[in-house]
This record gives structure tokens, sequence and C-alpha cells, in this order.
């Protein structure tokens, strides 16, 4: 498909996209390959989180009278999942997620008020987690400055583990 766009007048920019998509997809199979521990790990960690979202989700409408079993409090969360990653482009996926949290416990419930402070509790929750981040960085004298300034130190430090991996 390459070759054939870049013999294309439009397809040349194409062309150079797909050559860099090919290089990422080298990049992660060389880190699958090299980090299977860490990539394990991560996938693993995924579906904590996807379980802890689901048994936060039945907790939520439980608590404020609208309990909903198990399985569809993994059906809210699995749709609520969905629309973060297809709506990464918007920052913090502001109103994706709470219409389709609304549109999906209101189909569950019959409630849009359920739907509603569900989409509140975990927008506070973040918030909270959010701003406990901040204090932190804070009370630790952390500025973005401070953090790229360690990231390109770590990078230039030929002792590092890491130093001339994956560039």
């Amino acid at each position: 498909m390459g070759g054939w766009l870049a013999r294309r007048r439009f397809g040349r920019g194409a062309s150079r996209l797909i050559g860099h998509l090919g290089v990422v997809e080298l990049r992660f199979r060389v880190f699958y390959a090299e980090h299977r521990g860490r990539f394990l790990a991560a996938v693993a960690l995924s579906i904590v989180q996807w379980i802890v979202g689901a048994l936060e989700v039945w907790l939520i409408l439980a608590l404020i009278g609208r309990p909903v079993s198990l399985p569809e409090a993994w059906l809210v969360e699995s749709v609520a999942q969905v629309v973060r990653a297809a709506g990464f482009l918007i920052p913090s996926g502001l109103g994706a997620q709470e219409g389709a949290l609304l549109l999906v416990v209101r189909l569950l419930t019959g409630s849009d008020g359920a739907g509603l402070a569900l989409a509140l509790v975990r927008r506070l929750r973040e918030l909270v987690w959010i701003v406990a981040g901040l204090l932190l960085a804070l009370a630790y004298g952390v500025a973005p400055g401070t953090a790229r300034r360690a990231v390109a130190a770590h990078h230039d430090d030929p002792s590092s583990a890491e130093h001339g991996r994956g560039r």
C-alpha cells in the first residue's frame, strides 16, 4: 500500500506516515519482546482498573438507590472505557463520558438522575485525585520544568540502564 501511495502525487505524505507507523509498530514489538514482564504487568493493571471501575459503578448506583447487578455495572464501565478511548482528543473526555453514562444507566435503571449522579461522583473522584497530586507536587517542590530537566538528565546520563534504548 505504501508503494502504491508513493507513486501518487497526493500520496507521498501518506506514504511517509505509513513508514512512521511501521517504525512505531517495530518499537512496540521490540518492547513486547524485551520487556515481557512490564507488558504483562501493564495488561494486568489495566484489567484490575476495569474491575475496580465496575465495582465503583455498582457501589455508587447502590448507594444512590438505583442498584444494578455486577454484570450491568461491568457493562456501564465497559461503555465508559470505550468512550474514554474513542474520545481521547476531547480534554478529559468532558461531556462524552457523562453522556455515555447518562444513556447507559438510563437504559438499565430508567433514571436520568442516576446516570448524572454517577458521572458527577466519578468526576469528583477524579478531581480529588488531581488536587491531591498537585498538593503532593507542591509539598515536594516539583515544578513542570523540574520534571522535564530530570527526564532530560536521565536520557543524557550514559550510566543510565535505559540510555540509548528506544530512541
